[in-house]
């Protein structure tokens, strides 16, 4: 963590000397889409599901005015974000011979709670009276979290009765899946 400190301390050293320099605090909702890379192929008929969802942040700022039109801001936040998706697995054990012995299938959904740290570097193009347009990118750092599983399980067979057990309610720490560090771009509008 005084790794990303230090590197926000120099970012905004690294901003022109001169011009008019603004501090502040912010907050607010944010919403977020996730885009998963699969590497090999798909079964036929098989999609990613779209994960996306609501969050928020916080934050302090640092903007430097130095050629009145255009201004350059960075900052450090905090932001805590939260996915839905809903979850269908299957697996087919076979006997000896090959033939489908029991099929354990699983619905249910898996809500993703994580907590980044961000850099955010903007550049601020005023074209009007305050209103000004956002173009920047976003350095994260993923510092916690945790991923929560919940739905039923169905297991069936060839002369055998369909056995449902208990819903499953998991939660795991377990976020290998997701990048730790993350680099997204900023578009906006703003006044």
């Amino acid at each position: 963590m005084v790794r990303y400190l230090l590197a926000a301390v120099c970012s905004v050293a690294l901003l022109p000397a001169f011009g008019q320099y603004q501090f502040g605090f912010m907050a607010g909702p944010q919403y977020v889409t996730i885009s998963t890379t699969v590497s090999g192929d798909l079964p036929p008929g098989f999609e990613v599901p779209k994960v996306d969802g609501f969050g928020y942040h916080g934050g302090i700022w640092y903007r430097s005015d130095v050629f009145h039109l255009i201004n350059f801001r960075a900052g450090l936040n905090w932001s805590y974000r939260t996915f839905e998706a809903p979850l269908t697995t299957m697996d087919v054990a076979t006997d000896t011979l090959g033939f489908p012995s029991i099929v354990s299938s699983f619905t249910g959904t898996t809500r993703t709670r994580v907590s980044y740290l961000e850099l955010p570097l903007q550049a601020q193009y005023y074209f009007w009276r305050g209103a000004h347009a956002e173009l920047g990118v976003h350095l994260a750092r993923r510092v916690g979290g945790n991923m929560r599983t919940e739905g039923q399980y169905v297991l069936s067979g060839p002369g055998m009765p369909t056995y449902r057990p208990d819903p499953t309610n998991e939660t795991t720490r377990n976020l290998d899946h997701l990048a730790r560090i993350e680099l997204a771009t900023t578009v906006g509008v703003g006044y």
